[in-house]
C-alpha cells in the first residue's frame, strides 16, 4: 500500500475571493433579506451593471461594486456634512449679543462609515 493512500492528501487552506454571489447570499453578507434586495433593484436603488446583473437567467451580485458604491454614499454625506459645518463656523458674530434662545433647525452631523469591505472566505 502506497503512502498516499494511507494518508489523506494535505491541502492548504486557502481563502477564496468571489466577487459575484446570487441575491440569497448577498442578503446574508449585508444583513438584509433577498425580498429587500430585490425591491431595492426595481426601485433602482441599485444600479445595474455595477451592484448586479442578470446572467443565465439568475441576479448576481458583483461584491466589489456593491462596496463601492456603498462607500460613495458614504463619501457624499460626510462632504456635505463637512461643507455645512465649515459654513457654521464662518459667522460674524462678536459674543456681544443677546441669545433669543432660537435653535438651529439644520440638520445635526452625520457620521461616515468607512466599513469593511465584505469577502466570502470558504
Amino acid at each position: 500500500m502506497t503512502q498516499s493512500a494511507t494518508k489523506p492528501h494535505a491541502v492548504e487552506p486557502q481563502a477564496l475571493f468571489v466577487e459575484g454571489v446570487s441575491e440569497e447570499e448577498m442578503a446574508r453578507l449585508i444583513g438584509s433579506t433577498p425580498k429587500a434586495l430585490e425591491r431595492k433593484r426595481q426601485r433602482k436603488v441599485y444600479p445595474e451593471g455595477k451592484v448586479w446583473a442578470k446572467i443565465d437567467g439568475r441576479i448576481i451580485y458583483h461584491i466589489p461594486g456593491y462596496n463601492a458604491w456603498i462607500r460613495s454614499h458614504f463619501n457624499q454625506t460626510s462632504r456635505q456634512a463637512s461643507s455645512s459645518t465649515e459654513t457654521e463656523y464662518e459667522s460674524a458674530s462678536t459674543g456681544m449679543e443677546k441669545d433669543t434662545g432660537n435653535r438651529s433647525r439644520s440638520r445635526p452631523r452625520q457620521k461616515t462609515y468607512s466599513g469593511p469591505v465584505v469577502c466570502v472566505v470558504k
